[in-house]
């Protein structure tokens, strides 16, 4: 009983460092593209380690006039949605804990269907709509 067990005990860790690999490895070729020339990266199929490794892109990325605006438009983003989602989905958890009645499960699932579409998802749209009507980097549009 005892050697069965450990047998699936090393399969389990196989297993679960195999899906960290898998998992692991978009991470890896964005890194790793980005660390590739632009014109290799359109020309060739995505690799993980490109062929002429150069620092050009960070260069352009951190020389952009705008990059400030965006880092700390993104971090208000990121605070609102992180800060809100904590406070709206407590208060939610505690009432729906505590207040006992019949219909409170129909209330927890009309909560729970925005969660099934999440936030994330429709910040690119949102970005292409203020986009078109010119208000982008407002901070207005940020915290919508």
């Amino acid at each position: 009983m005892g050697r069965r067990r450990c047998v699936a005990d090393y399969f389990r860790a196989a297993l679960l460092i195999a899906l960290f690999f898998i998992w692991l490895l978009p991470t890896l070729m964005m890194i790793g593209n980005s660390l590739g020339t632009a014109k290799g990266f359109g020309q060739e199929r995505p690799k993980i380690f490109p062929r002429q490794f150069t620092v050009e892109n960070y260069a352009k990325v951190l020389g952009l006039k705008y990059l400030p605006r965006w880092i700390v438009n993104t971090s208000m983003i990121a605070a609102v949605h992180i800060g809100g989602g904590i406070l709206i989905n407590g208060i939610a958890g505690y009432a729906l804990t505590f207040y006992r009645k019949r219909w409170i499960q129909w209330i927890f699932w009309l909560l729970m269907t925005p969660l099934f579409v999440s936030s994330y998802i429709l910040l690119v749209p949102q970005f292409v709509i203020f986009g078109s009507l010119g208000m982008i980097g407002m901070p207005a549009v940020v915290l919508p």
